[in-house]
């Protein structure tokens, strides 16, 4: 005789969405108008709520929530208790865990290794206005972001384009605290 299957808890709001190959997995929940869409997975206790965002291979699982107008695509992976929120956007093969909270217009791209909220740090030289655009065709606000990469590197980027460290601002350098740069 098989095991009886245990009944998803899994919740999805009667304004959000979940489509394409996307799979909802534990007690995983999309609320209010998120979105979650290609083949991105949202597991465990997880949150995807407000106008947020998970599309691509993304990968969202643990207690992570994902709010406001927040995207998390390509190959991401947001876990632990973190909090993605505002207009951040986690793309590439980036993984956000722990007790991290990203906010603001941050860009947080490939091989970032995020374990704690100053590994992300932000710098705008002028009052900034985001409008709500798809990150994955739109390059975004001219936002100075720096993030930890992996054995504690530093890569820095200028709305969501890579940019050389030597070309950043030398006020969002001085924000930088995990590492000399």
């Amino acid at each position: 005789m098989g095991k009886k299957a245990k009944p998803s808890k899994t919740q999805v709001g009667p304004d959000a969405r979940v489509t394409g190959d996307a799979v909802l997995r534990g007690e995983a929940q999309v609320l209010d108008h998120g979105r979650v869409s290609g083949r991105s997975q949202v597991g465990e206790q997880a949150c995807v709520k407000d106008e947020a965002r998970v599309a691509g291979q993304a990968e969202v699982r643990e207690q992570a929530v994902i709010s406001g107008n927040a995207w998390v695509y390509e190959n991401a992976l947001v876990k632990g208790t973190a909090h993605i929120t505002d207009n951040a956007c986690i793309f590439g093969d980036a993984v956000v865990s722990g007790a991290t909270t990203i906010g603001g217009a941050a860009n947080v791209g490939p091989r970032a290794r995020v374990k704690q909220s100053d590994h992300v740090v932000v710098y705008a030289p002028a009052a900034i206005s985001v409008k709500r655009v798809d990150p994955r065709t739109h390059d975004g606000p001219a936002v100075w972001t720096a993030y930890r990469t992996r054995k504690d590197g530093v890569r820095v980027m200028l709305g969501r384009r890579p940019k050389k460290v030597s070309e950043a601002p030398k006020e969002l350098l001085k924000l930088i605290t995990w590492t000399k740069v």
